[in-house]
């Protein structure tokens, strides 16, 4: 099953069912103006009670704070109901971001979709 909303702004969020898993794929950078998007599509991977949502990340280049927040938030809900949040291919800028606000210690990263659906 695929899905791509797209918003005002043109981002949008694929989303993809593969091997058990949620994979979103973001179109574009994740800032305060593409959380609503972004929030939108982890809600409904919330209700879809698979054991691994995985945040491709190959087309965002950079991640604010909001955005920053917006992951753990969802991290937390995902992990109540026994369900992993995964990043994967996550850019240089975007790899220091999670390195230098620490999150690396907690939000789940893997080299690629099909590592994150593996180890999950």
């Amino acid at each position: 099953m695929n899905a791509h909303d797209k918003t005002e702004e043109g981002f949008s969020v694929g989303r993809t069912n593969l091997a058990g898993a949620t994979v979103l794929a973001p179109s574009a950078s994740l800032t305060f103006e593409s959380c609503g998007e972004l929030r939108s599509s982890l809600e409904a991977a919330c209700g879809e009670q698979t054991p691994v949502v995985v945040l491709d990340c190959r087309a965002v280049a950079f991640m604010d704070s909001t955005a920053l927040e917006l992951l753990m938030d969802f991290h937390a809900k995902l992990r109540a109901n026994q369900v992993e949040l995964r990043l994967t291919h996550l850019n240089d800028v975007c790899s220091d971001i999670l390195t230098v606000s620490r999150l690396v210690h907690t939000l789940v990263v893997c080299e690629g979709i099909s590592q994150a659906i593996k180890d999950g």
